[in-house]
């Protein structure tokens, strides 16, 4: 093989190996939750919660998108579409946070999309994190 093939093939190699490489990036969303004077804020999300403790009076929330597809753009376009909004219901003295959209069933090109999510929460200092029996995480606010 004569050096300007060796270098083309390097070329493609490298090349394809970069595009996977992007193609296979997480996505990360981050938004807050006020607690709305709650003095029990019930998260009832399905992933991997791990939690710390900051300087600020609200709950800043990262989450982190692993999907079976591995493309970027098809997990932003369905945040876009809100799959991954957390919305909150307080009832009484309780805030319980969902994420309602990631029950709907998604296919993308007739396969069908399956995410993993990882909740990075940041809470205030003067909170209590325990779990219940279904596996929610509780966070107690002190006031």
């Amino acid at each position: 093989m004569n050096t300007s093939n060796f270098f083309i093939l390097a070329l493609a190699v490298t090349t394809s190996t970069i595009m996977n490489a992007q193609n296979a990036e997480s996505l990360n969303l981050i938004t807050s939750i006020k607690s709305e004077n709650a003095t029990t804020v019930k998260l009832n999300l399905e992933g991997k919660i791990e939690t710390e403790f900051w300087d600020k009076d609200y709950i800043s929330v990262e989450i982190k998108v692993d999907d079976n597809i591995n493309e970027y753009h098809i997990s932003s376009h369905l945040a876009k579409e809100e799959r991954f909004k957390l919305e909150s219901i307080k009832n009484g003295d309780q805030l319980t946070v969902t994420m309602p959209n990631r029950r709907k069933f998604v296919t993308v090109n007739s396969k069908p999309y399956y995410d993993n999510l990882t909740f990075k929460l940041l809470v205030p200092a003067n909170t209590k994190i325990t779990k219940n029996i279904s596996g929610e995480a509780l966070i107690t606010m002190s006031k």
